[in-house]
């Protein structure tokens, strides 16, 4: 039997190439380990699936593209494909019932035990398959005009049960990246729940590979790609300090912290000097944390489980053991006012360069299955059949035409101004980096075509809606003159203005003028 696998994915975003799926590959090692005739193959394109003749397709999608893997199993159906298409990730399973009548069957959460037992039903009933699958747990399919969801699978355990990625299916598709970095998941799940992220519902309580398991693994990929950086892709690494102890401990007597440089992600409220002692140990040069905001209320709105206290002493703590930090900040999220995002960028402003030389900002996008999915449902903002396309966040490819806001404690044009005023921080500050060196530059205009042609359409994005601001800012500008206008014609200059200034009672006419000029913002009713 002939498996292909995709994953979804949007080529002009230059971080979702860069990232090869891994998912995919644990998927292939895991059904050959029990299935010997079943061979896997991955794939970008429909043309790229139809080329290995399948007798199965596997798509895998988050929610962003979503629409992308719908419209390729339609194409896979119109071009005559009929056998089985099968659909797995974060956004199916937050959304089952979104499952195209397109897709055979849909995977919901961790798939690897679910594709081994539908791959078994077909091979034993190739025609009757589908009559199996109300006994096979995760799983939602179409039956009788509606999508049945089947009980949720237990999680595996332990992890170690799973075999190391199939890194070879990956190779054609995703080649060794960024300067030979190769991602290692040493987990799965997280132990916070923080409102905008869906990977506790996604994955449950977090487990973790054992550090024997991970530093076999990292042996097998460094004898095989002799990659010059590891990076520990789990959502948190550090949260289990018995496994980053251990893991710290193998990695320095193997004498690999001395050969490649590791990096991770990381978060503030569990950074100590503890913590930084394994992470040294094991060469790690750069952390990953999303600090997301340097207001309290919104890291208590956001469910962060941290403070801005905290914040600051981690980066503190970071920067003195020489570790370099990129940050990510979120915009957006409910109750956060003009001033806290002037804070944030405020914040970000004094530090860039400093307590951490790289950082990200996203606007707040309400996931399927997180707190903010339910707070925006629950207000009416957004329905379960909502387009995937409002899921965009990345840099290339969010459109703010297509942006939901969800907060009512600030003006959008607030919020557009900070989103795009700090990306414009973020890549002058990346810019600046190149050019101090003339050989990165060149390698920037020899090699790096689609890099440019990205930052090409995020210019003149960032363009036009500057040109939009310019037309808010004059309809403003010709709104007060007008009124100004009218002031004048009705009323003698020192005297008090009436009608629709009664709350101004006693304001000259003039001061009445100056305070609607100060007062008013654009976005705002007249």
């Amino acid at each position: 039997m002939r498996v292909v696998l995709s994953q979804a994915a949007n080529m002009d975003d230059l971080r979702e190439m860069g990232i090869p799926p891994i998912g995919l590959a644990y998927l292939s090692a895991y059904v050959k380990a029990h299935e010997h005739d079943i061979s896997f193959h991955c794939a970008l394109t429909v043309d790229e699936i139809l080329a290995h003749e399948p007798h199965v397709v596997g798509m895998s999608s988050v929610s962003q593209n979503a629409t992308l893997a719908n419209q390729m199993a339609r194409e896979l159906r119109e071009r005559g494909y009929d056998r089985v298409i099968l659909f797995g990730g974060y956004h199916i399973t937050g959304l089952p019932k979104t499952l195209s009548e397109d897709f055979d069957a849909g995977i919901l959460g961790e798939g690897e035990e679910t594709l081994l037992e539908i791959l078994r039903a077909i091979r034993e009933s190739p025609s009757r398959w589908k009559e199996q699958l109300s006994r096979i747990g995760g799983l939602c399919y179409h039956q009788g005009g509606t999508v049945i969801t089947t009980p949720a699978r237990r999680p595996i355990k332990p992890l170690d049960r799973i075999p190391h990625p199939d890194r070879k299916i990956l190779d054609e598709k995703w080649p060794p990246v960024h300067g030979g970095v190769q991602y290692i998941y040493a987990s799965r799940g997280c132990p916070y729940a923080c409102s905008f992220c869906s990977s506790s519902s996604f994955w449950g309580k977090p487990r973790f590979f054992s550090a024997s398991y991970v530093m076999e693994e990292l042996l097998q990929v460094m004898e095989e790609y002799a990659p010059r950086h590891f990076f520990f892709y789990a959502d948190l690494f550090i949260a289990d300090r018995n496994s980053l102890g251990a893991l710290s401990e193998m990695i320095k007597a193997s004498g690999l912290a001395d050969e490649v440089s590791c990096m991770c992600n990381a978060r503030s409220n569990e950074i100590d000097d503890e913590v930084l002692g394994l992470l040294k140990k094991m060469n790690v040069t750069r952390v990953y944390m999303g600090l997301e905001s340097a207001s309290d209320r919104v890291l208590k709105a956001m469910n962060k489980h941290t403070s801005f206290e905290k914040t600051l002493s981690a980066l503190k703590l970071l920067k003195n053991s020489g570790i370099k930090v990129t940050a990510s900040f979120i915009l957006g999220t409910p109750g956060e006012t003009t001033e806290d995002m002037k804070k944030t960028a405020s914040f970000i402003e004094e530090n860039l360069g400093d307590l951490f030389d790289e950082f990200m900002v996203y606007p707040l996008i309400p996931f399927p299955q997180t707190a903010v999915w339910n707070y925006a449902i629950g207000r009416g903002i957004i329905s379960s059949n909502i387009q995937p396309e409002v899921f965009r966040r990345a840099t290339f490819s969010f459109h703010p035409d297509t942006y939901v806001y969800l907060n009512q404690a600030a003006p959008r044009d607030s919020f557009m101004f900070y989103l795009y005023y700090l990306r414009f921080l973020r890549l002058r500050e990346w810019v600046r980096r190149l050019l101090r060196s003339n050989y990165d530059l060149g390698l920037m205009m020899g090699n790096s075509n689609r890099e440019i042609a990205a930052l090409k359409h995020e210019l003149e994005k960032a363009g036009e809606y500057a040109r939009h601001l310019e037309r808010e800012i004059s309809n403003k500008e010709q709104y007060i003159d007008e009124l100004e206008k009218r002031l004048l014609s009705q009323t003698g200059a020192n005297e008090p203005v009436g009608g629709t200034a009664s709350a101004h009672k006693g304001l000259e006419k003039r001061q009445f003028i100056d305070w609607i000029k100060g007062a008013w913002r654009p976005g705002q009713k007249r």
